[in-house]
């Protein structure tokens, strides 16, 4: 359960910068034209731009307790690629891709683009474990593990 928490949490942050570096080369991008939006375009900015602040300052304010980087890692691309298996899901049930992005782009560059996305995601995985550790050095992490390794069966 801790490493899917770690993996949720720094995903969300992933989620708001993508967004936003999509958004600011190309609107219809990430906000398909034919769409209809039951939310302004001003909200759906708003809640691309908190995620991140929010994911920030849950860092600052809440010590995470991360596993060791090989089985957080391995975490974060599992995710990412159920996650992307689920987009082409949708897109081959629905016949429409969820990012208008998916469709201007061609098959090897999609694949391009989805390793990019992992290789983001993992940077931004590593990133979240230093800020947890530089803010909050100087508390006493124990993983829920830790409280087994001092009972005595005997």
């Amino acid at each position: 359960a801790v490493v899917s928490t770690q993996s949720a949490h720094y995903g969300r942050g992933f989620v708001g910068i993508m967004f936003w570096v999509l958004y600011l080369i190309d609107k219809d991008l990430v906000i398909s034209k034919n769409a209809v939006y039951n939310q302004s375009e001003w909200f759906n900015q708003m809640k691309h731009t908190f995620i991140v602040f929010w994911t920030l300052l849950e860092s600052f304010i809440v010590p995470h307790i991360y596993p060791p980087l090989y089985v957080g890692l391995r975490v974060c691309i599992l995710v990412t690629l159920c996650y992307i298996a689920w987009v082409h899901v949708i897109y081959f049930v629905e016949g429409f891709w969820v990012y208008p992005i998916l469709k201007v782009l061609s098959a090897s560059t999609r694949i391009m683009f989805y390793l990019a996305i992992v290789i983001g995601y993992l940077l931004l995985y590593n990133l979240g474990e230093r800020l947890s550790s530089y803010f909050h050095k100087n508390k006493k992490q124990r993983s829920s593990f830790e409280k087994y390794d001092s009972v005595s069966l005997v």
